[in-house]
Parts: C-alpha cells; structure tokens; sequence
C-alpha cells in the first residue's frame, strides 16, 4: 500500500484498491512513518538528479571548449574551417550551459581570433565567479 500513498495516489482510492478501510491506511501511514519514508524517498530521488545534472554540464562544458579551443588553434595555423558564427554559437552555449539566460547573450559576429578570445575570456571570467559546475 506504501508504493501507492509514496504515487501521490489518494488514500480513498488506494482503501479500495486494496480492499482495506481508509481508518486502517491511516493507522498504517502513521504507525509505519509513510510521510517520512515517501520525503526520503524523493530527496533521493532530487539529490540523483542533481548530480546527474552537475555531471552532463561538466561534460558538455568540456567538449564546448575543446571545440572553441580547436577553433582557436584552426585560425593560428590558417586552416580555419569553422565559421565565426558557428565559434559564436559554441560561445553561447556554453554560457547557457553556465546559467546565463538566452535571450541576454548578445554576440556581434567578430571576425578576428583576438575578439574572439577577449570575449571568450571576459565572458568566462564573469560566469565564473558565482556559478557552481
């Protein structure tokens, strides 16, 4: 009976499921701490999240920037074949990524590596000194 109070499945429905008066569910909730036990349950539940969350930011993070660093290292030797736009887009996805909200990251196309990476490091620097990864 537990599995189904811990649903959020009402009690009167679960008494008749279960065949059992809702006066003997609640002498069970109560006897067999049910309010405790689903709450622990989900914080469990919250704090796997949370990690799994903390995980894929890192993750993603880190491929975003060896990208853009594979960009940068492209535009040093003249073998550039990513676009400024597309260096741009990896720019705001990984402030995304940091908490930044979409519609405030505002890039103009930049066209020389120096932009690029002044504002890759300005922007990063800023992120960096509240955000948790």
């Amino acid at each position: 009976m537990f599995h189904l109070y811990a649903q959020g499945i009402p009690m009167e429905r679960i008494a008749k499921q279960g065949d059992v008066s809702k006066y003997t569910l609640y002498k069970w909730k109560k006897r067999y701490n049910w309010v405790s036990r689903k709450a622990e349950i989900e914080e469990g539940v919250r704090r796997d999240s949370d990690e799994t969350l903390t995980q894929m930011k890192k993750r993603q993070l880190k491929s975003l920037r060896a990208m853009f660093g594979k960009y940068l290292q492209s535009l040093r030797d003249g073998k550039a074949d990513v676009k400024t736009s597309d260096a741009l887009g990896i720019i705001k996805q990984e402030l995304f990524i940091m908490g930044e909200k979409e519609g405030a990251v505002n890039v103009n196309l930049a066209t020389s590596e120096d932009k690029l990476r002044e504002y890759y490091d300005k922007s990063i620097k800023k992120k960096k000194k509240g955000v948790k990864v």
